[in-house]
């Protein structure tokens, strides 16, 4: 903090030069408030690493929160926006998608799944929330984030890929609707089969 507070002692006593003028422009004091402000978010590591096995859990089990707020009514989300530096009352629609892109983006390949009762193993988050039917999950994920659909895991498949497996497998039973839904609501938002990646 010392050395903020030398360097912006610096920057108020030093005049700047605009480039499209030669004449010497001082600092106003508001802008080094708003440099304070964003130095000290800076310290805070963002985005930053989540608990799988209990977010997988909470995706599994579609939980509320007990205390929901505003774009927090299941736990899922508030994990992921805590991780994520998301603030849901104060971030626009934009930077929260932005911000859950990022934290996804650096931490998707560690989004593997393992829960019991469930047919996906050491499978990505996505494929746990087609096998548990989390509706609010799929629609956050693919519709209000649009977090990447297309990695390729481990069993060398992609989501759609296992959503179609899965309603191939589901034909004649009441699942086979569900999961057409599901694939179609993938496909338009640009998800790919492993062959045309």
């Amino acid at each position: 903090m010392l050395g903020r507070i030398i360097v912006f002692t610096f920057l108020l006593s030093v005049p700047a030069f605009a480039a499209d003028e030669c004449q010497p422009t001082v600092i106003a004091p508001d802008i080094i408030r708003n440099l304070t402000s964003v130095s000290e978010r800076m310290d805070i590591e963002c985005p930053n690493q989540v608990d799988v096995p209990e977010l997988c859990q909470f995706v599994a089990e579609n939980l509320s929160e007990s205390n929901p707020s505003q774009g927090t009514r299941f736990k899922y989300q508030s994990r992921i926006y805590r991780a994520a530096c998301v603030n849901p009352q104060q971030d626009s629609a934009a930077v929260i998608q932005a911000k859950v892109q990022n934290f996804w983006n650096r931490y998707h390949d560690s989004l593997v799944c393992n829960v019991p009762h469930s047919i996906v193993r050491n499978g990505n988050i996505l494929k746990l929330a087609i096998d548990s039917s989390s509706s609010e999950f799929i629609n956050d994920s693919v519709r209000r984030w649009k977090v990447n659909l297309n990695h390729v895991d481990s069993d060398n498949k992609t989501v759609l890929d296992f959503i179609d497996e899965e309603r191939t497998k589901s034909v004649g039973t009441p699942r086979h609707a569900t999961l057409n839904s599901y694939f179609n609501i993938f496909r338009t938002n640009g998800a790919k089969f492993k062959r045309e990646i």
